[in-house]
């Protein structure tokens, strides 16, 4: 006898939450995401942490129009636990005549047959691009049969990523859900967690016209620990003037995911830290 298979089906599930969606059954939809889920509205409207968050913006969504109605005008599987959607939304908003009508392209991240995270566009392609870069990053970060990448490929990608100001991977795919980044070099702490990752790098480059790091050396130390020496040539935004600087960085890989990583603006204290490190985990 074959045995039933434990993959998702996330395409059914994200059928059966359109359908907890479209009869306002919240308790219902609320289980859909994990504890910790990010949901990023369309066209900047917010940033909503924690399924409960999540929970209240769907909440108030629906209640903007007396027959709010979602439907999945295109689902795909992209494998690795991502999905994009395209939904229609229509209903007539309350106290007027007018009608909704609306468009938008979802990108969704599934672990364990639950949402981790979903960002929402007005622009289709754009969505549908970002879907197909999250799940070929994901592919890549995750291990195939008995092959997962080597450390210095995960921050290869992880670098690539970042130029192209790709978060769903440098925040995501390639790192571990509870990542830590020490950052005290540059005198602003330590963020913990994809999302508190993500924001930072959202905040920071954000910050910048145009911004790109480039590897001049990268050492596989072994035991997983990573050292780089790279340069970043930046432009802030409302500048003409471009500015260049050399740093260091310390990074710990395991199974494919950045578990930590330590920036240094001294490059030969992070070679160093990174040489005691693999010493210590060898």
């Amino acid at each position: 006898m074959t045995e039933e298979s434990t993959t998702p089906d996330l395409i059914g599930l994200a059928r059966l939450f359109n359908e907890a969606f479209n009869r306002r059954d919240w308790d219902a939809v609320e289980t859909f995401y994990a504890p910790d889920a990010v949901a990023v509205a369309a066209e900047g409207l917010g940033t909503f942490e924690g399924a409960a968050a999540i929970r209240r913006l769907y909440e108030e969504a629906a209640g903007f129009a007396d027959d709010f109605h979602n439907e999945i005008e295109e689902i795909i599987d992209l494998g690795n636990g991502v999905t994009f959607v395209v939904n229609l939304i229509t209903g007539h908003p309350v106290g007027s005549s007018g009608e909704l009508r609306m468009r938008t392209g979802n990108v969704v991240s599934w672990t364990e047959a639950v949402i981790e995270r979903e960002t929402g566009y007005l622009d289709i392609d754009e969505a549908r691009a970002a879907a197909e870069r999250l799940a070929k990053g994901r592919r890549s970060a995750m291990p195939e049969e008995s092959t997962t990448p080597e450390p210095p490929e995960i921050m290869r990608q992880g670098f690539e990523a970042l130029n192209s100001r790709d978060f769903d991977t440098a925040a995501g795919s390639l790192v571990a859900p509870d990542s830590v980044w020490d950052f005290n070099a540059w005198g602003i702490g330590t963020f913990k967690g994809r999302p508190a990752i993500r924001r930072f790098l959202e905040d920071w480059l954000g910050s910048y016209e145009e911004y790109r790091a480039e590897r001049e050396e990268t050492l596989d130390l072994s035991h997983g620990v990573v050292f780089i020496a790279y340069r970043e040539r930046a432009r802030l935004a409302g500048s003409h003037a471009h500015f260049e600087s050399r740093r260091g960085l310390v990074a710990l890989v395991r199974d494919g995911l950045v578990e930590r990583l330590t920036l240094y603006t001294d490059i030969e204290q992070a070679r160093a830290y990174a040489e005691r490190l693999a010493e210590e985990r060898g």
